[in-house]
C-alpha cells in the first residue's frame, strides 16, 4: 500500500512517458483540446492604423482650426483615402485612419456647424484614439505556449490573428467497464437485491464533462470470463480504461486476478486513503488502467482525484497534480493518523464544510458538494480555521 503523494508521482510519471498522438484541427473544432505546437500569427493585429472611438481624423497641427468634413470612414471600408490640410474625415471605431492624419478627436469634443468642424480639446496629443498597425500582435509573434489548453477566449485570440488551423494532441479514446451482478440499469424494475447502477452514469457524465469524446460502455455481471472478454475487447478498443468494481477483496471481486491473466502491469494497488483505498493503476505498452471502487462516492471521488488528472495528462497537460487550493475549515475534525481522507465538503467565501453522510456509498452528500477537502495522512486533529486542501467537484470552480 502506497501513500497518495507516491500514487500522483507513478500516474504523472508513466502518463508524461506516454505516446501522444498529434492532429491538425480547425479552431472551431479544438475547443478543450491542448496544444502540441505553438501557433504563431499570420498578420498584425491590428493589420492597419484604425480609430479606436467615434469621431474626427485631423493633422494634429491644425487643432483649433475650422477644418471642412470632406468623407467618412467606417468599419469595413476598402480605402481609407487621404486627408489634405485645412480637412477632417468623419470616422468610427475600427476604421482605417486616412493617410495624413495623426490624430482623432472624439465626437464630443468637436463643434460642428455643416460641413466644417472644429476641434476644442485642450488635453489632445498627437497619435490620440489611434490604433497602431501591430500595436497587439506583430506579424510572426508566438500567441500561445505548447501545452496551453485551448479555451473560448485562446481561440478568438488565434482567429484575431487569421490561425484558422492548430495541431493538437488527441483526446484518448475510454473504455468503461462497471462489473456488479447486483446492478439495474435506471427505469427498469429493481428484482430481488439489485441496485441502481448510479457509476455507469456519473462516469459517463464526469467523463464528457472533461471533454472526453470517444467512450466504450460495458455493463459485466461479477463473472470471471465475462470480465476477462470485456477487458480484451477495451484493451483493444481504447487508450484509457476504467473499471468499476471488483478490486476489492471479496470471494467474487475478479479484476485483480483477470489482470495479471492479461499481462496488465500493475504499477500500484491501494492507497492509504479514505474512502478509496482499493484503487488499481495499471498499464500495457500503450495502454492505461484504472480500477475504482464499487461504491458510486468512493468511485467519483477516485475519478476527480487521480483518474481526471490522468486523462489531463493524457490529452497533453503538464499542470497535473498542481497544489490544491486552500480553504479555511469551519470546524475541528479528528481522524487517526495514518491515512490521507479524502470528505466531501461545501466551500464558500474562502471556508469549507464538511459535509454530514461522509459514507463511501451515499451520493446525496455527494450530490451537494462542492469539493473534496483533503486531510494528510500525519495529522489527527484538524483545528477549526486551519488550511486544508480542496478538490473542487462543481465546473463553476474549475
Amino acid at each position: 500500500m502506497i501513500s497518495v503523494k507516491e500514487a500522483r508521482a507513478i500516474i504523472k510519471e508513466q502518463v508524461s512517458a506516454g505516446n501522444f498522438l498529434q492532429e491538425d484541427r480547425r479552431i472551431l473544432d479544438a475547443l478543450g483540446y491542448y496544444l502540441a505546437t505553438a501557433p504563431l500569427a499570420t498578420t498584425d493585429v491590428p493589420g492597419f492604423d484604425q480609430s479606436a472611438m467615434d469621431g474626427y481624423a485631423i493633422r494634429m497641427a491644425e487643432r483649433g482650426v475650422a477644418l471642412k468634413v470632406t468623407q467618412e470612414n467606417y468599419a469595413g471600408v476598402l480605402s481609407p483615402g487621404e486627408l489634405s490640410p485645412g480637412e477632417a474625415v468623419r470616422i468610427f471605431t475600427g476604421a482605417p485612419i486616412p493617410y495624413g492624419a495623426d490624430t482623432v478627436v472624439v465626437q464630443e469634443k468637436v463643434v460642428r456647424v455643416e460641413d466644417y468642424i472644429r476641434a476644442e480639446d485642450p488635453g489632445l496629443t498627437r497619435g490620440r484614439n489611434i490604433r497602431v498597425k501591430g500595436e497587439s500582435i506583430k506579424k510572426g509573434q508566438l500567441l500561445l505556449a505548447k501545452g496551453t489548453r485551448l479555451t473560448a477566449a485562446k481561440i478568438g485570440l488565434l482567429a484575431s490573428a487569421g490561425v484558422d488551423l492548430v495541431r493538437v494532441y488527441k483526446k484518448p479514446r475510454v473504455s468503461l467497464i462497471v462489473t456488479g451482478s447486483e446492478l439495474q440499469i435506471p427505469g427498469r424494475p429493481l428484482v430481488g437485491s439489485q441496485l441502481y447502477d448510479a457509476n455507469s452514469y456519473q462516469l459517463m457524465a464526469a467523463l464528457k464533462t472533461d471533454g472526453v469524446d470517444f467512450v466504450f460502455l460495458k455493463r459485466v455481471k461479477d463473472d470471471r470470463e465475462a470480465i476477462l472478454e470485456a477487458l480484451k475487447q477495451a484493451l483493444i478498443d481504447a487508450d484509457l480504461i476504467i473499471l468499476t468494481g471488483g478490486v476489492s477483496v471479496g470471494e467474487y471481486d475478479y479484476v485483480v486476478q483477470v489482470l495479471e491473466q492479461l499481462g496488465v502491469e500493475r504499477c500500484f494497488y491501494k492507497i492509504c486513503q479514505k474512502p478509496g483505498k482499493p484503487l488499481l493503476f495499471g498499464k500495457t505498452a500503450s495502454k492505461f488502467l484504472f480500477g475504482l471502487p464499487g461504491n458510486p462516492a468512493a468511485a467519483f471521488g477516485c475519478y476527480q482525484l487521480y483518474v481526471r488528472q490522468a486523462i489531463r495528462g493524457l490529452c497533453g497537460a503538464s499542470d497535473i497534480f498542481e497544489q490544491p487550493p486552500l480553504a479555511h475549515l469551519q470546524e475541528a475534525f479528528e481522524k487517526p493518523a495514518g491515512n490521507t481522507y479524502f470528505l466531501k465538503g461545501y466551500f464558500n467565501n474562502d471556508w469549507v464544510e464538511i459535509l454530514k453522510e461522509q459514507q463511501s456509498y451515499k451520493l446525496s452528500s455527494l450530490a451537494r458538494a462542492n469539493c473534496l477537502i483533503e486531510l494528510p495522512s500525519e495529522a489527527s486533529v484538524i483545528k477549526k480555521g486551519e488550511l486544508v486542501g480542496i478538490h473542487f467537484l462543481s465546473q463553476e470552480y474549475v
